[in-house]
C-alpha cells in the first residue's frame, strides 16, 4: 500500500531560504505548506496548519522553540552549524568590525576564538520574541554595531533600523537532511497514533471496567465500561487525579505498597464492585497502576451461567 503523503509546514521568511525550500519541495512527493512569518507571529498560523492536518513543522531555531511550547506536533529546526556562522561573520566583517548577533534566550559560548581570528568585536543580545528582538537590534545600534548577523526575522528588524545585515545561511544539504528527518518523525508519529488507537479500541471493547493512572495518580486511561459503571464523563475524567474522581478505589494502595490487589470488594456510591489492581513498571521503576473491575451483580450472574 502506498504511503499517504506527509503534510509538512515550513516557516521561512528569508527570500533565499524560501527559494531553496521551494525548489527542494518541488522534487518531493509530499505536501509542503510554506509561511513567511517567524517567532511569536508564527504561532497562530502554525495552529491553523495543525487544524488543516499538517503533521510536522520546520522553522528557524527561535521560532521552533516557541512553536514547541504551543503545539502538540513535532517541530524541527534548521541547524546553524559553526561553519555557517563563521562564513556569515567573515562576510559581515566586510561591512564593519563590530558585529551584533542576536541570540534566542541564551548567549552562545566559544566566540572568543573567532573574535581573535577575524579581528572583530562580537556583541550578543538576547531576545525571546519579535518585540524583544527589535529591542536587541536597537540596543546594538546604540552601542555602535556596524552590521547584524542572524536569521530572517532578524533581517526585518535590522532593515527597519537601517542597519546592514548578513544572513546565516542554511546549506542545501542541511535543508534536505532536515526535511528527511521531518518525514521520519512524522511517520513515527503516525505509527504511535495508530498504536494508541488500537490500544483504546481494545480497552473500550473490554467487558470489565478499566482505569489506568500514572505514578502521581492522575488518570491516563478509562474505558467506556468504566465510565458507564461509575457514571463518569470519560473526556472530563482524563487527567484528573483519581482521588478527586474515585477516592474509594484501591488504586492508591497499589501505588503505595507496590503490591497487586486481587478481588477487592469496594463500595462506590451505593454500588459494589470487585477490583483487581496492579502496578505498571518500566525497567523496575513504577510508572503507574491499572485497575480492572466489575460490578458485583455482573460477577454473580457470570458465576451462575
Amino acid at each position: 500500500m502506498d504511503r499517504k503523503k506527509i503534510r509538512i509546514g515550513i516557516f521561512a521568511s528569508s527570500h533565499s531560504l524560501i527559494d531553496r525550500v521551494q525548489a527542494l519541495a518541488a522534487e518531493q512527493p509530499d505536501q509542503f505548506f510554506l509561511n513567511t512569518h517567524g517567532l511569536d507571529d508564527a504561532i497562530p498560523l502554525a495552529l491553523e496548519m495543525v487544524r488543516n492536518g499538517v503533521e510536522v513543522i520546520i522553522s528557524r531555531r527561535g521560532t521552533a522553540h516557541l512553536l514547541r511550547e504551543n503545539l502538540r506536533i513535532p517541530v524541527l529546526s534548521f541547524p546553524h552549524r559553526s561553519l555557517d556562522i563563521l562564513t556569515s561573520l567573515t562576510q559581515a566583517k566586510e561591512e564593519g568590525n563590530k558585529i551584533l548577533l542576536p541570540v534566542f534566550r541564551h548567549e552562545l559560548g566559544g566566540f572568543e576564538v573567532l573574535e581573535d581570528l577575524l579581528h572583530i568585536t562580537l556583541v550578543q543580545h538576547i531576545y525571546t520574541d519579535k518585540a524583544s528582538l527589535m529591542q536587541a537590534v536597537a540596543k546594538g545600534r546604540e552601542e555602535g554595531c556596524d552590521v547584524v548577523v542572524g536569521g530572517s526575522v532578524t533581517q526585518q528588524s535590522a532593515e527597519a533600523l537601517d542597519l546592514k545585515f548578513v544572513e546565516i545561511r542554511t546549506s542545501e544539504e542541511d535543508i534536505v537532511a532536515t526535511i528527511e528527518n521531518a518525514k521520519s518523525v512524522a511517520i513515527a508519529a503516525r505509527d504511535q497514533k495508530a498504536t494508541a488507537l488500537r490500544y483504546h479500541a481494545i480497552i473500550d471493547a473490554a467487558s470489565d471496567g478499566l482505569i489506568a493512572v500514572d505514578e502521581s495518580g492522575r488518570i491516563t486511561a478509562i474505558n467506556e465500561t468504566a465510565a458507564a459503571l461509575l457514571k463518569l464523563d470519560k473526556a472530563a475524567t482524563l487527567g484528573s487525579h483519581f482521588a478527586q474522581v474515585i477516592p474509594q478505589a484501591p488504586i492508591s494502595q497499589v501505588l503505595t505498597t507496590k503490591k497487586p490487589i486481587p478481588d477487592r470488594l469496594t463500595r462506590i456510591d451505593r454500588e459494589s464492585f470487585v477490583f483487581n489492581c496492579r502496578t505498571i513498571t518500566l525497567e523496575r521503576d513504577i510508572i503507574g497502576a491499572v485497575s480492572t473491575f466489575r460490578d458485583v451483580s455482573n460477577v454473580m450472574r457470570t458465576e451462575h451461567v
